[in-house]
């Protein structure tokens, strides 16, 4: 056999992820042909043997601890193959082995050996190897206090005569009320591939499914019996849902008051009275209403976001009370749950856990949400005491510092940030932030959410609340929303993206504070003076339009404002108002003075005197010249969360002026969102840039076949959505991507 001498390049881990598709398919035009596919090894310390082939790299397997070790990859028919990649630890690599490959998992041939190996990831390519088994025999380990940990091979090439595979992509849910629909799917040998329907409420003809009308998994198989030339193909079964409306029920979720606690009140007030509907299937189907009762009386409910609804109620007494909530789906079914709860005037100190070691993990999930019971109360706790852990998953904490967010749920379903937070460079912290500004929504059963934009390996999260009984200043708070999200710094086109808010405190609030964090992001050498994350700056917030109030957003981070140190990487340079492994304080502003003062104009200016001369919107930018590169993308923004507080002895009524000061959404939809990496192998992200409070993701194949739907969700800038590529056939796709602004329409190119 002729052998080209294959060419071996050394890649960081990060950019291997994501840039091996482009150079794999730049040298042998193939596709990945591992994903997926069933794995042996010699041993398992911990994670799994699939998690090699699963096309995340923040999963792992790990050995032993002893040599040898192996894996092996079974293709399932014989391939070619043309380039490999293969990802290690960062220092539980192999520091010698040989990759071998078996036509029938008996006789193997050594086809590259690596002896004194310093090199955890790389490239192989320029290959002509075939073999159906691929084996990584590990013969030595460079770090001998763990096993070896690999944490992905990917394979490209194809297959030739005799053999051939199919490729039938994944069937998306289905209304059995759905017109019949043609099933796609081919063989690599191009003969015809026929369908049989193995089980469900589903009938075939030739390549048309035509559902029942019942409810059900339907599972359809394809296959391709070859012929003269061709051996038959292995069939692919492929399982989806035939959704009967009539079989869906909503579920109903008291979110005030708690179902655990009583409703401590030391003077009978003014109580919030809430709940929540949510439905499967959002893409189909939605809540239509909220009804609540209290001891059996209708009481009057204001419509939230996302199937909330609440009310204001004043007991006359303590006691004991039941409150009903009614929540219909848009299907006609209805559900119904109660509540009892006791009103009292006294209390102790709560100590509680929310997220217990609850993962958020690269890839498979940026955030993680539930509702938790809290101690209801009226003025009843004068200190409440957050406690964040940051620990390690199985699969090992994420080696960078990622932007992670805490947010509550208000009673109208409006997610409030209280925690901003820095993940470390790959360590485990603790932390301890004092929350009792957001006493008002941290009672009853809200919904929290951790959010953290990984994408490597993940984080376990724990989140303890200590409230403290004693009288507190105020008996009422409320907590509105100003400056949120994704504010571009020195974007050409738009210096002040900001909104302009207007804000009438009412003369009954007795006391008012702003809450504002605007991290900055973004920094290279295609960021001009590495902005924002290392550019010191002042920002302002002006009343009336005069300087009020500054924000010198820069921070200190040796020593680790939190104590978190040392850690991994540069966690020692300071930052513009963040550091690694550290929760990113609230500036506090007192907006006292401007109670009863009537409507007043606030608007966030960031510093006016900064352009980003690499920003795609600079005309004038040159590639290679001004900057390397012009249309890098990771521009320098700063990343908001600002909340009004009041404070009162009597019930607070709206201060925001929602009616001018509600953000709008922004133009350039398509500029909103980006994907990578496209082209794409196995899997690609959506990132979300832009404000948008609702976003739907549907994928469509190159015959215009819908295969992906992520139904409508909720939108914020910086959400990650991952959607996967795997068994689907290469090819030019369309995603279109739905907001309250309308649609836009990007193409995604599979390998």
């Amino acid at each position: 056999m002729n052998r080209t001498k294959p060419t071996l390049r050394p890649c960081s881990f990060l950019l291997l992820a994501l840039l091996a598709p482009f150079l794999a398919s730049g040298q042998c035009f193939e596709q990945v042909v591992s994903q997926g596919k069933p794995v042996t090894v010699s041993s398992t310390s911990s994670g799994s043997p699939s998690n090699i082939v699963d096309g995340n790299i923040g999963s792992q397997w790990v050995s032993e601890r002893s040599e040898p070790q192996w894996i092996s990859i079974d293709l399932g028919i014989v391939h070619k193959i043309c380039a490999i990649t293969v990802q290690w630890d960062e220092m539980f690599y192999a520091s010698a082995f040989e990759i071998q490959t078996s036509i029938n998992g008996e006789d193997w041939e050594t086809r590259q050996a690596f002896t004194d190996n310093t090199i955890p990831e790389f490239l192989l390519d320029e290959l002509d190897w075939e073999g159906r088994h691929v084996r990584i025999y590990a013969q030595e380990r460079a770090n001998i206090n763990e096993g070896f940990i690999l944490r992905e091979v990917t394979l490209y090439g194809g297959i030739e005569a005799p053999y051939q595979v199919l490729s039938f992509p994944p069937l998306p849910d289905r209304l059995s009320t759905d017109s019949p629909f043609e099933l796609e799917a081919s063989a690599t040998s191009g003969l015809p591939v026929a369908f049989a329907i193995v089980s469900g409420p589903a009938t075939v003809e030739g390549n048309q499914l035509r559902l029942t009308g019942e409810g059900g998994a339907v599972t359809v198989r394809a296959s391709q019996e070859g012929n003269g030339e061709y051996y038959a193909a292995e069939p692919i079964e492929r399982t989806f849902q035939a959704v009967n409306p009539t079989d869906v029920f909503p579920e109903a979720v008291i979110t005030s008051p708690s179902a655990a606690y009583p409703m401590v009140m030391p003077e009978p007030g003014q109580m919030v009275l809430g709940a929540r509907g949510r439905i499967p299937y959002p893409q189909w189907f939605s809540i239509e209403s909220v009804e609540l009762e209290i001891d059996g009386q209708p009481i009057e409910a204001t419509a939230g976001a996302d199937g909330h609804a609440y009310a204001y109620w004043t007991p006359d007494g303590y006691g004991t009370h039941t409150l009903t909530a009614k929540v219909r789906g848009s299907t006609g079914n209805i559900d119904e749950t109660s509540v009892t709860f006791e009103v009292t005037d006294n209390t102790g100190d709560v100590s509680l856990r929310t997220f217990d070691r609850d993962e958020v993990i690269a890839f498979v999930n940026f955030s993680y949400s539930g509702h938790y019971q809290m101690p209801s109360n009226l003025g009843a706790f004068n200190k409440i005491t957050a406690r964040l852990g940051i620990g390690c998953p199985t699969i090992g904490c994420d080696a960078w510092d990622r932007l992670a967010h805490i947010e509550v749920r208000t009673p109208a379903g409006e997610w409030v940030e209280i925690i901003r937070y820095i993940t470390p460079y790959g360590v485990e912290c603790a932390h301890t932030v004092d929350v009792t500004d957001y006493a008002s929504l941290l009672q009853g059963n809200p919904e929290l959410r951790v959010r953290i934009g990984t994408f490597q390996r993940g984080w376990a999260v724990t989140l303890d609340f200590d409230f403290e009984a004693g009288a507190a200043p105020y008996r009422y708070s409320r907590v509105e929303r100003l400056w949120y999200g994704y504010h571009a710094f020195g974007n050409p086109a738009n210096r002040q993206p900001a909104d302009t808010f207007q804000v009438d405190l009412q003369p009954g609030v007795q006391a008012a504070k702003l809450h504002l964090v605007g991290t900055g992001h973004g920094w290279g050498e295609n960021n001009s003076l590495n902005a924002a994350e290392f550019y010191e700056t002042t920002h302002h917030i002006l009343v009336n339009g005069q300087e009020t109030f500054a924000h010198h957003n820069w921070t200190q981070c040796d020593p680790n404002p939190d104590g978190c140190s040392p850690q991994n990487g540069t966690w020692w340079f300071d930052r513009a108002g963040w550091c690694p492994g550290a929760i990113s304080p609230f500036f506090e502003y007192d907006l006292s003075p401007y109670i009863g003062q009537g409507s007043q104009e606030f608007f966030y200016r960031l510093f006016p005197n900064y352009v980003d001369q690499c920003h795609p919107n600079n005309p004038n930018c040159i590639n290679g010249a001004t900057c390397p590169n012009c249309n890098d993308g990771f521009n320098p923004h700063l990343e908001m969360a600002t909340n009004l507080i009041t404070y009162s002895n009597q019930p607070i009524g709206q201060n925001v002026l929602t009616e001018s000061g509600e953000r709008t959404p922004q133009a350039g939809l398509a500029q909103a969102f980006s994907l990578y990496p496209n082209p794409a192998s196995g899997q690609f992200t959506v990132e979300q840039r832009g404000f948008f409070r609702q976003v739907r993701l549907r994928l469509f194949s190159p015959t215009g076949q819908l295969v992906y739907d992520s139904g409508e969700q909720a939108g914020w800038p910086g959400r990650l959505s991952p959607i996967t590529l795997s068994g689907k056939p290469a090819g030019l796709y369309h995603l279109a991507i739905t907001t309250e602004a309308g649609t836009a329409v990007k193409r995604v190119v599979a390998r």
